[in-house]
């Protein structure tokens, strides 16, 4: 999902990707986030930007 975030779909996008409700992929970004003790999923995007380069498939 960090994968999508970083190429910076919309959490419908996700969502439809990966077969998920737009609120199931709202809740898993809001999670990460915490986990990686950022202040907000919008600070989530620019982490996964900054990191786009590890996430490459």
């Amino acid at each position: 999902m960090l994968r999508l975030v970083a190429k910076g779909y919309t959490s419908r996008q996700i969502g439809v990707e990966l077969n998920l409700s737009v609120s199931t992929v709202d809740n898993h970004k809001y999670q990460m986030s915490q986990k990686l003790g950022l202040p907000g999923v919008h600070a989530l995007k620019v982490f996964a930007g900054s990191v786009a380069f590890w996430l490459a498939e």
